[in-house]
């Protein structure tokens, strides 16, 4: 994993979650920071496939729609609940 997105989740996991807890720092600090993050990046990863597709340039498809399945499969895998032990 990326570490962009290991920096992605691990904020959410602070603003969304209390991050390590009601003695951690970060979530008073992120947590008054993040009205101002955007509700949408515009990144193509977020493009539907025909929309990606418009770009006419088989290599600029190719490798977008690589980047979009790659992004969605570590959102699904980093979305799903953990197993309880």
């Amino acid at each position: 994993m990326s570490d962009d997105v290991r920096l992605a989740l691990e904020l959410l996991r602070v603003i969304n979650d209390g991050g390590d807890g009601v003695d951690d720092p970060r979530v008073v600090v992120w947590r008054g920071y993040s009205p101002m993050l955007p509700i949408s990046t515009g990144a193509a990863a977020f493009w539907t496939p025909d929309n990606i597709r418009e770009m006419q340039l088989d290599a600029a498809v190719e490798k977008t729609m690589a980047l979009r399945q790659h992004f969605m499969e570590q959102a699904t895998r980093h979305s799903r609940p953990y197993p309880k032990p």
